[in-house]
């Protein structure tokens, strides 16, 4: 259906997104010599107007989203990890005590997610996060989060290919269905939105390809919940 696809197209974005762009490409529906330069973290593009399509956290407003095309394509949510010694679920009042530091005894490790989750985070506990150690990358944080009484905050997307012996901690009265992330009512969760232009061959084909089924079961199988 793609197979017309030619030239470049510029796409920048949230780390999270490059396997899954990468999974685009051998998807078959572009073209395999259909040059997609992916450029991690680099949003400036937006306001700038360089690049021919974003893959970000949230819609940004002002000039760049009436220059952009926005579409949403799923949501990443944010996990609690702990190791297999610590209990495996809690309430939302004392995951808000722990995570603001209230409730002594706990430790926070984190986070390895962008200042979009923090603010997440933030709105849920109703306060401010406090995290006792700050690590860099998401292997780092579900190493750390095996250690006695402590909490993880990741990206759940990442955890797909970090093999270890922590688990997602459930709270248990804020289930975390897809229905609920979907509505909002599950609040760790935040939305994935393709940014595209509105002109260019290339860059239309290649939004075609992202606002399309196979684009969503692609997120889906890198853990992202599909938005509808």
């Amino acid at each position: 259906m793609y197979a017309w696809l030619v030239g470049v197209v510029l796409v920048s974005g949230m780390a999270q997104m490059a396997p899954v762009v990468n999974a685009v490409l051998r998807s078959g529906l572009v073209r395999e010599d259909l040059l997609i330069e992916y450029e991690k973290g680099n949003l400036a593009c937006l306001e700038e107007r360089t690049c021919d399509a974003a893959l970000v956290w949230g819609q940004p407003r002002g000039e760049a989203a009436l220059t952009y095309e926005w579409v949403l394509l799923g949501f990443d949510t944010i996990s609690i990890v702990v190791g297999g010694g610590t209990a495996s679920e809690i309430t939302s009042g004392t995951l808000r005590e722990v995570l603001t530091g209230k409730l002594k005894g706990w430790q926070v490790v984190g986070p390895a997610f962008d200042p979009h989750a923090i603010d997440v985070v933030n709105e849920m506990v109703g306060g401010r996060l406090k995290v006792d150690r700050r690590l860099d990358s998401a292997g780092e944080i579900v190493q750390a989060a095996a250690e006695a009484r402590t909490i993880g905050l990741v990206a759940h997307s990442y955890l797909r290919a970090i093999p270890s012996k922590v688990s997602e901690l459930r709270v248990t009265d804020m289930p975390k269905t897809a229905d609920g992330i979907r509505s909002g009512s599950y609040p760790l969760a935040r939305p994935a939105y393709a940014a595209l232009r509105k002109k260019g061959a290339d860059a239309a084909a290649f939004g075609e390809a992202v606002a399309g089924s196979t684009f969503r079961q692609i997120l889906s199988r890198h853990e992202f919940v599909v938005g509808r």
